[in-house]
């Protein structure tokens, strides 16, 4: 139905509820015509209401103003009248403003019916009204339309940002079923996942190692020595997505991996009661139960909560290897007034895995191996027990003139004990004698404790120049990190036979201090950057960083005496520069470029028992966005050159003085990374919903040579669903594919590889009605045997295994 702009019944059909909260209460408003950016602001101010909208949307809009004892929804209905702009309501006092569709851009405007951003029909039924209005929990989107600040601390949505950055939202989650972190990143471009046989995984991108994860924009490091790695582990119940950039990330972490970082948005709580129960059964004696619950604790929904539990129980398709897993999640949320907002929270999570996964990948004499996929290499007496808190506070206050303080605090806390008997190769060559199978094992225990505590305040806003609205960030963050780890190895024999040992191993009789090793980490910086446009379709950013920066790595062995320093590193008034451009070419399509540097400290060892040079560098970025269907789908290409000097390279065939295990490295001048993203996420045409990717990503030395060549050099991602109406009830099909290149690793003396292969997955639900589903996943549909990491100790990737899930949300 059409309706004219001018009419006051421009007013959408509200909830009862909003109505009464919001549109029922009568200010009085005075806004002049003037540019429509200006009136909302104006309109901001007298209402008290918080109104958000993507960059670009206002500009070079005229607003005929508004008067008079009015309702806040009619209000903003009429000051909208005519501009080709519509609002979707988010809560009782909060607002997005969107494009109307484009075939009502004239004077009369066509209005379905209100669709709350970050809300709507949830993937499995029900109905969500979170108080983040960037949620994607809900949406049934693989993208998302609301400003990201993870690239630059600005709110640019995906288009307006000069970098590669990858949304994974629920809905993809949960149609997938990707449970854990690792799961989430094999699935995202441009990324790529290895594992070293323990609990402990390697992620790089463009080259480069991604050792930065944030908790809602807080910094945390990832510290690969000594396999205390609890972000790796972490399960994604309670996420409502996770955003992956890619490339540089120096002006928000400081001493930032050139790879990316991770960024993991909590659930927060819901207006309106709501929540699911969801159980999994699936191959390997899986079983999973999770319970999520979240509403208002008083009427209004001014103090609002919400709690997530999940418990998981699996073996897995290697012998003497299983997980048990719980989780807890509790948060509670409070409005103080129109202005203020305030939040706290703690996630547990308990981790138990026994065994240990992996076979071993080469014999000692060289040769490759083929052992069958069952086949792992751990006693089954071993375990690594995992427990990681998590205490968040956040505080949000609006200010005059439409700028927001942010502040933001999380602390963590891991404790880690071990008890294991596993096979154990050496980072230089492998004990597995292929004629007898007599082997080595690591038989070992022993504890790591770590802290981290970090900090983010920020304060963000409009600036008004020159007839254009630009935007300007300041942040200081703090990051705090402390890792104290003790071994103690076995007094007994360590041979055994490989061949024939079926995962069993003698419980030693006694153990002696092996090593200790303190790790002590701490940055803080002050940051700026800001979205200018000297013209309304050029936003120009800018941004610098000053980091001061504290590294202390000291590794030492009892029973020696001996003990070496992995550097006292110190930075004082590092400053890091960023710079972007992005073009408007029209509403849908941009190009962009950026330029970052990179500065990574590092931890490494030489052959001379020296520390490694810091890695610098620099990163380049070109590229198209574009966005589509009301921004409900996004696609982007870029091209990107990264330039390294210091890169730590494995020095085959050399160990650090005074050590009996611990490889030696060598910095590598004139590294340069090259290489092409493309991808597409988000709904195509009304119920198909699609994620694709493609990468091309070569690195090489000064001389030419190609290196890291255990990264693939191509990979492609797809995955993809479309919902039907069977019987009037909904079914949603789906599949994929992921192929990935020949990769190989090289050793002085010997040669890890395999060739291109490909991964297939389907999944299908149906839901019964608008509460209850019920879903099948299975993976690897043909069956492929492939490695999803190759080294000394090679990992296999999972045969083909399903899962099926039943969901009641209500």
């Amino acid at each position: 139905m059409l309706i004219g702009a001018s009419a006051a019944a421009m007013v959408p059909s509200l909830p009862a509820t909003a109505q009464t909260t919001a549109a029922s209460r009568a200010t009085q408003f005075n806004i002049a015509p003037q540019s429509l950016e200006s009136a909302i602001m104006a309109f901001g101010l007298q209402s008290g209401m918080r109104v958000t909208a993507d960059q670009g949307v206002l500009a070079g809009r005229q607003s005929p103003g508004v008067s008079g004892n009015l309702g806040s929804f009619e209000a903003l209905s009429r000051l909208l009248a005519g501009t080709g702009v519509t609002w979707r309501q988010i809560d009782g006092r909060s607002v997005a403003l969107v494009r109307a569709p484009e075939s009502a851009q004239g004077d009369a405007i066509q209005l379905g019916p209100v669709k709350v951003s970050g809300a709507g029909e949830g993937g499995d039924g029900g109905t969500i009204l979170s108080s983040d209005a960037s949620a994607t929990e809900g949406t049934r989107s693989y993208t998302t339309r609301a400003p990201s600040s993870t690239s630059t601390g600005l709110n640019l949505t995906l288009r307006e940002t000069p970098q590669s950055i990858s949304v994974i939202t629920r809905e993809r989650m949960d149609d997938q079923r990707l449970i854990s972190i690792t799961d989430v990143l094999q699935q995202t471009p441009g990324i790529n996942l290895t594992r070293d046989g323990g609990e402990r995984f390697g992620i790089s991108a463009r080259g480069g190692a991604v050792n930065s994860f944030q908790y809602d924009g807080v910094l945390t490091q990832v510290q690969n020595t000594t396999r205390t790695v609890p972000q790796t582990a972490l399960d994604t119940a309670l996420y409502d997505r996770i955003e992956v950039l890619r490339g540089a990330t120096g002006l928000m972490t400081g001493a930032g991996d050139p790879g990316g970082l991770v960024n993991l948005i909590r659930k927060r709580p819901t207006r309106e009661l709501q929540g699911y129960l969801q159980t999994n059964v699936g191959s390997w004696n899986f079983y999973r139960a999770e319970a999520d619950i979240s509403g208002p604790l008083i009427k209004g929904g001014a103090l609002r909560a919400r709690a997530v539990a999940m418990a998981q129980d699996n073996d897995t398709f290697m012998d003497a290897y299983s997980q048990k897993s719980n989780l807890l999640y509790g948060v509670i949320e409070a409005d103080l007034g129109a202005t203020t907002l305030v939040r706290a929270s703690i996630d547990y999570q308990r981790y138990r895995p026994e065994g240990s996964p992996g076979v071993a990948g080469v014999f000692s004499n060289g040769q490759q191996t083929h052992f069958s996929r069952s086949t792992s290499s751990g006693a089954n007496w071993g375990g690594d027990d995992f427990d990681t808190y998590n205490y968040a506070l956040a505080l949000e206050q609006r200010l005059p003139y439409d700028w927001m303080l942010k502040a933001n605090a999380n602390f963590m806390t891991v404790d880690r004990h071990f008890n294991t008997a596993r096979y154990q190769p050496s980072s230089v060559a492998a004990s597995l004698d292929q004629e007898t199978g007599q082997a080595n094992a690591d038989v070992s225990e022993g504890f790591a404790r770590q802290d981290q505590q970090g900090v983010l305040v920020a304060l963000s806003g409009p600036l008004h120049l020159f007839g254009q609205e630009h935007e300007l960030y300041f942040s200081y963050n703090y990051n705090r990190y402390f890792n104290d780890y003790a071994a103690s190895t076995s007094t007994d024999s360590k041979a055994f036979n490989y061949y024939t040992w079926n995962n069993q191993f003698p419980q030693p009789s006694g153990y002696a201090p092996a090593l200790t090793q303190y790790f002590y980490y701490k940055q803080q910086g002050i940051n700026a950057s800001a979205r200018l446009k000297p013209l309304a379709n050029v936003n120009v950013i800018l941004g610098g960083r000053l980091t001061n920066f504290d590294y202390e790595n000291y590794l030492s062995y009892p029973a020696t005496g001996t003990g070496f320093s992995y550097g006292d590193t110190k930075a004082r008034g590092k400053f890091t520069p960023y710079a972007g451009v992005v073009v408007d070419l029209n509403r849908h399509h941009s190009l962009y470029a950026s330029y970052a540097d990179i500065f990574q400290p590092q931890s490494s060892l030489d052959r001379n028992g020296n520390i490694l040079p810091p890695v610098i560098g620099s990163n380049y970025e070109i590229g198209w966005k574009g966005a589509f269907r009301d921004d409900t789908l996004n696609a982007s290409v870029a091209l990107y050159q990264v330039i390294r000097d210091n890169v730590g390279e494995l020095d085959d065939g050399y160990l650090v003085p005074g050590t009996t295990d611990t490889q030696a490295y060598r910095p590598v001048k004139g590294a340069k990374t090259r290489g092409i993203e493309a991808e597409i996420n988000g709904e195509v045409l009304p119920g198909w919903n699609l994620s694709a990717s493609y990468t091309h990503v070569v690195t090489r030395d000064a001389e030419g040579v190609r290196s890291l060549t255990q990264i693939p050099k191509d990979t492609v991602k797809f995955w993809t669903t479309y919902r039907f109406d069977v019987a009037e009830r909904p079914l949603t099909l789906g599949g994929g594919v992921n192929w990935t290149s020949a990769t190989y690793y090289p050793f002085k003396t010997f040669r890890i590889a395999q060739g291109d292969y490909a991964v297939a997955n389907l999944m299908a639900r149906y839901e019964f009605n608008d509460s209850l589903s019920a879903s099948v996943n299975l993976n690897n549909l043909f069956d492929k045997t492939y490695y999803v990491s190759m080294y000394t100790l090679s990992v296999y990737g999972q045969p083909r295994n399903v899962m099926g899930t039943v969901r009641y949300g209500f």
